[in-house]
């Protein structure tokens, strides 16, 4: 958590706060995108239909 503050202390001081915000959003949709690929491959796995 600390590291993640450091990081982001960091962008908003080097490139804004609207900056920040959008990294943070992107992070967000690369986490969702991530849960579902994830998600995916455990229902392949159990034998589950992945539609």
């Amino acid at each position: 958590m600390l590291i993640a503050s450091a990081g982001a202390g960091l962008l908003w001081n080097r490139f804004g706060a609207a900056f920040t915000f959008y990294m943070g959003a992107a992070f967000a949709a690369l986490a969702m995108v991530g849960l579902g690929l994830n998600e995916r491959r455990q229902r392949r796995r159990d034998g589950e239909s992945c539609v």
